[in-house]
């Protein structure tokens, strides 16, 4: 085996590796899972109590009104993480002249800190799933399977070349593609004898027989071009 390339060889599993893992990348950023309109039900919630017991306070002179006024407003789920985290920040801050003055709990300020770090995370990771960054992933994703897919095929011809004699060649490299279907190929023994004609056949008028159809193109069973050797597409 002068020729075989040992070095990629040695890569193999880590080839393998690289394709799983553009694999689960790509199907990520084709469905991705989000709790946005929970989180943001939570955050509206939060907020909406805020106000309500900011707006007394300021009615009783104990909070300035810079703290409503001057807060993020508008539609979107990133504003409102934003304006949750600023009437946050801003009660925390005034804390020492409105505690126990209030429904206000200090907890309900950490409890939105971290409501208003998820929702931003999910709003970012929204933004990077868009259509640029799928077919980037789903190019990576092909190469990455054809190198696999060549580097495998290598090492079953060497092992199919070196245990030639020995048949034993798929128990130690397996085909990617075994037990994926297809048409089975029917032994010659199976192929019953035409049964002689009948008396009655014989008179009847014969029609012609139709013309052969040219055999189907068979591809390699380690080709990545052949669209039946994609290992993530349904059995």
């Amino acid at each position: 085996l002068r020729d075989f390339d040992v070095e990629r060889f040695d890569k193999l599993e880590r080839y393998a590796s690289a394709t799983l893992y553009l694999h689960s990348a790509q199907v990520s950023q084709s469905h991705p899972a989000t709790d946005l309109p929970v989180l943001a039900e939570q955050a509206t919630r939060l907020r909406d109590a805020f106000v309500a017991d900011a707006q007394a306070l300021v009615q009783r002179g104990l909070l300035d009104a810079a703290v409503l006024a001057e807060r993020p407003r508008g539609p979107g789920y990133r504003v409102l993480a934003l304006e949750l985290l600023t009437l946050t920040l801003r009660l925390r801050a005034a804390w020492p002249s409105i505690e126990g003055r209030s429904a206000l709990q200090f907890t309900e300020f950490a409890t939105a800190e971290a409501l208003c770090k998820r929702m931003q995370r999910q709003v970012g990771l929204r933004e990077q799933s868009g259509p640029a960054r799928l077919a980037a992933l789903t190019l990576e994703r092909l190469r990455a399977y054809t190198l696999f897919v060549r580097t495998y095929d290598d090492a079953r011809r060497a092992v199919c070349y070196l245990r030639w004699h020995h048949g034993d060649a798929d128990s130690i490299a397996t085909s990617l593609f075994a037990g994926r279907g297809g048409r089975k190929r029917v032994p010659d023994e199976a192929v019953a004898a035409p049964e002689q004609a009948s008396p009655a056949s014989e008179s009847a008028p014969q029609s012609p027989a139709p013309p052969p159809s040219a055999p189907a193109p068979r591809l390699a069973a380690l080709d990545p071009s052949d669209p039946g050797n994609d290992p993530f597409a349904p059995a």
